[in-house]
């Protein structure tokens, strides 16, 4: 549709298509798609601000910002071209053939050509009307040899019923050959990345690997690993900013091409939307929300299959809107331009930019704020010198204009290498790189060695937008060497001295340790208190708050203390559990829904299979696998502390703990022989992951449970256990007898695979399992987390910052592997250090050091740190990460704050 007249139509077939025009569209035009359902049902138009606005006639030199984000293989046979004008008339020129021509149905395209040859020229254009523009692509530098180059790899997990898959670590240029079951399908991409569509979707068990190859060159890799198909069940999508109540065009992350999504209100029974998921970034139309105060989205793959958990969110309320800046210089062949607050900050999230050309007349490209300090925005025709952008924003459903005007200039072509900073940390996959022109692109190379002067194999091409600047990567290898060079326009600089990949240690940053509220009681702090009064539910005062997602953030309290009102009675020691929705960023922060029994106090921790649990009797770690939740329960007091553990599960058909729970398993007991994992896993932190992705764990596929644990409470060093998850089986978790313990260096032989024993085993032979963390002793509750966006294990536990301290610390470590090796630690709470103390030095504000009349030591201290992993936020563009976690307090104020800190990961890119 055009100015309310249809100008073309099309079925299409998948989640997105193209549409030929029935006549060209005019400068100015506001055009908007239209569906029509089964039944006659037509979607109607979209909102104002959703509708795309028709760009002014390109001129010769717009048309010839055409080029390839790649740098050029010897014997490649793709090519992949970017800053395409849809219906133009594209052709490769080459001397030594054919002219090659297509017409672009969207601004990029892609060739299969005849092989590239050494040092050749190719020359890019494209027409449309009577203009004509093009460029020189820089001559083809890397020329593949041999059969050692590295296969690719595919995204992971693999689901039922995908149809697209996702490719990594490609060789711009190459055949890429996956293979499944037998059969094998080639592809070309002419890029380090890519999507391939498959013939027929996956199946459970199928098997894939993935090559590729240079035939002309005879270089060649070896399959890949095989991947196993093992995930019946979706991934959970979620939303990557926060939705307004206004809001009619939202983005959604962690959806799979193809893919069927739901927005659902509500209690999860109304559908609102359903749509297919066509190409990202992934942007649903939605219809006026009216009154509704929870969105949540939803996948599913196969049309009769399962659908994913839902993710929900609070729709907020509109606020004024940030002032946006395009961070400058702007130099001509820019592919991308940055974004911030005038303030220096971030925009509000949710907010979506539009970058407007003069020369275009209208917006040559969009990005959404999720929350970073700077954005960048990816633009669809690079920039030319002599041009004028301006920033327009839509937030909460209203478009704003903003008169700032920003200048292209030339680019100075004589500029050095740039360089990769300290050391190669790839954390959050991305990789800091400085001297950069801003607006070049960035190409990172593999070394064999930090002295080879040869060409590499090409790693990543990243159009980059300031002088020091984080550069997305694959998934990169501890120990391998990598190489920087800049291209801008048709000149490329050297290239940088070698760096190797190694895991730096994480860095507080100063002054960000804060307590965002109490999370239970009254007692306390007069600043930031609980923003529900549990004393009207009969909770006076606890500790713990293991948090668990499961359709929602649940929180696991431990001991709590007697009430004695004249309301009521409620007895010690009941554990209680609370969900939220809510993120911990909200107005005196998240508000809890506690569990609540028939009473109207709240309902204790029961697990049917057990005694009532008493003091020094809690929930220790909770994982959510197949519509169920587990809970570890450490209880049998003796000595002053727990010393048996089991493992529960929710009841059906609701699966929710305010049902009650049932036991599955007796675990382990540091008191009596003869259970069945043993006296390591009094305590448990618990992970679900796909073995696929860890090599090293005792299988290579399916799912598995990742354990951290300890034994005797705050006397235990920390181990590591896993057992493998059956998601069809009618218990997905084994028996505990079966599970392993890492123990390092173990060879590989009857007793078990290599590194890894079970706990008959290890009592068998005298052994105990290995201290995964070494030196870090002592310990009772432990908190060990993955979290995907930084792609590392975040270890948390108490301690004193120096030796004779007798105030506690939180600490924090990082690793990339469960096995380790484990950064040195990182302080992100000292109530000692005025840097770190989290606002306690307000008498109004204090819940450390406040008088206690129980010696030793004189003072209220903290303990039991669990970080939330579905609350951690990265900031790529910084590479810093924002951690949340519960902490609980000692007598007189026994109760759970919620703090946060930031952490640098590696080094900074300010």
């Amino acid at each position: 549709m055009a100015d309310g007249h249809a100008v073309g139509s099309a079925q299409v077939g998948s989640g997105d298509g193209y549409v030929r025009l029935d006549h060209g569209l005019n400068p100015g035009q506001l055009v908007w798609a239209e569906q029509v359902l089964p039944g006659g049902i037509v979607s109607g138009a979209p909102a104002d601000t959703s509708k795309v606005q028709v760009l002014a006639h390109p001129t010769q030199q717009l048309l010839s910002g055409i080029h390839s984000p790649s740098p050029l293989m010897q014997c490649g046979t793709c090519l992949y071209l970017r800053g395409v004008v849809p219906g133009a008339e594209v052709t490769v020129s080459r001397a030594s053939e054919p002219d090659q021509t297509v017409t672009a149905e969207w601004t990029t395209v892609r060739f299969v050509v005849p092989p590239f040859g050494n040092d050749e020229v190719v020359a890019v254009s494209q027409h449309r009307g009577s203009m004509a523009g093009g460029s020189v692509l820089p001559p083809a530098l890397n020329r593949p040899e041999g059969s050692s180059l590295p296969p690719p790899a595919l995204s992971q997990p693999l689901y039922v019923c995908q149809s697209v898959v996702e490719f990594e670590s490609l060789l711009p240029g190459a055949a890429v050959d996956l293979h499944r079951n037998g059969d094998v399908a080639t592809y070309g991409f002419g890029h380090t990345s890519g999507r391939g569509r498959l013939s027929a979707g996956l199946e459970l068990g199928d098997k894939l690997s993935v090559s590729q190859h240079f035939a002309a060159c005879k270089a060649g890799s070896l399959p890949s690993a095989a991947y196993e198909v093992t995930q019946d069940t979706p991934p959970t999508p979620w939303f990557p900013a926060r939705v307004c109540v206004s809001d009619r065009d939202v983005e959604v992350a962690g959806v799979i091409k193809g893919a069927a999504v739901d927005f659902l209100i509500g209690t999860g029974t109304g559908t609102v939307v359903h749509a297919v998921a066509g190409s990202p970034p992934y942007r649903f139309n939605l219809p006026p929300l009216g009154n509704v105060e929870t969105l949540g989205v939803r996948q599913s793959l196969c049309q009769f299959g399962k659908a994913s958990d839902t993710t929900w969110t609070q729709l907020v309320a509109a606020g004024a809107p940030d002032h946006p800046l395009i961070v400058e210089p702007l130099h001509g062949c820019a592919a991308a331009v940055c974004v911030r607050d005038r303030t220096g900050r971030g925009l509000a999230e949710g907010t979506r930019i539009y970058v407007t050309s003069r020369r275009w007349a209208g917006s040559i490209g969009t990005a959404v704020c999720v929350g970073d300090t700077y954005t960048d925005v990816r633009l669809d025709f690079p920039l030319t010198a002599g041009d004028e952008l301006s920033l327009e924003t839509v937030r909460c459903g209203l478009r704003h204009a903003f008169a700032d005007t920003f200048p292209v200039v030339h680019a100075n072509e004589d500029f050095a290498p740039p360089e990769i900073m300290g050391f190669a940390d790839d954390a959050g996959r991305t990789l800091a790189v400085n001297r950069l022109v801003p607006g070049c692109w960035c190409e990172l190379e593999e070394v064999a060695s930090l002295f080879q002067e040869e060409p590499g194999l090409p790693l990543i091409a990243h159009p980059c937008t300031r002088e020091i600047a984080s550069v997305p990567v694959p998934p990169l290898r501890p120990g391998m060497f990598l190489r920087a060079a800049q291209r801008v326009c048709a000149s490329r600089s050297g290239r940088s001295p070698a760096k190797q990949v190694v895991d730096a240690r994480p860095r507080y940053v100063s002054g960000s340790a804060d307590r965002i509220s109490q999370l239970t009681g009254r007692r306390g702090p007069e600043k930031r208190g609980a923003r529900f009064d549990t004393y009207t539910i009969g909770l006076k005062g606890t500790d713990l708050g293991i948090p668990v997602w499961h359709g929602g953030l649940y929180l696991f309290f431990g001991d709590s203390d007697e009430y004695a009102e004249d309301d009521g009675n409620v007895p010690a020691d009941r554990d209680p559990i609370a969900w939220t929705f809510d993120r911990p960023e909200e107005p005196k922060g998240p508000l809890l829904n506690w569990v609540i029994g028939p009473l109207g106090w709240y309902q204790r921790l029961h697990v049917t299979g057990l005694p009532e649990l008493g003091n020094f009797e809690v929930p220790t770690g909770a994982f959510s696998y197949g519509g169920r939740l587990y809970v570890f329960v450490a209880r049998n007091k003796a000595g002053g502390v727990m010393r048996d553990s089991h493992l529960a599960v929710t009841k059906p058909p609701n699966h929710v703990p305010g049902d009650g729970l049932v036991k599955l398993y007796d675990v382990s007991s540091t008191l009596a022989g003869g259970w069945p994992a043993g006296r390591w896993l009094t305590h448990v932190s618990p992970t679900v992951v796909s073995c696929a992705a860890w090599p090293g764990l005792p299988v290579a596929t399916g799912d598995g449970l990742v354990m951290f644990s300890t034994s005797l409470y705050h006397a235990s060093s920390v181990h590591l256990a896993f057992c493998t998850l059956d998601p069809l089986g009618v218990q997905p978790v084994p028996d505990p007898a079966t599970w392993w313990y890492f123990l390092d260096g173990a060879p590989a032989d009857g007793a078990g695979p290599a590194n890894w024993r079970t706990a008959t085993a290890l009592l068998d032979s005298g052994q105990e399992p290995t201290e995964v963390i070494p030196g870090l002793g002592g310990q009772g509750e432990v908190s060990v987390t993955w979290h995907p966006r930084i792609h590392r294990w975040l270890q948390a536990n108490m301690g004193p910052s120096s030796p004779g301290d007798p105030y506690e610390a939180i600490h924090v470590r990082t690793a990339r592997r469960p096995q380790g090796p484990w950064s040195q630690s990182v302080v992100v709470f000292d109530p000692a250090d005025p840097d770190a103390e989290a606002s306690n030095s307000d008498p109004q504000n204090q819940f450390v050091r406040l008088p206690n009349p129980q010696p030793p030591p004189q003072g209220n201290l903290v303990y039991a740190p669990y970080v939330v992993p579905s609350w951690t936020r990265f900031d790529r563009s910084t590479r810093e990460i924002t951690i949340y976690y519960t902490v609980s307090t000692t007598l007189p104020v026994y109760n759970v704050q919620l703090l946060t800190a930031r952490i640098h990961l590696g080094p900074t890119t300010p």
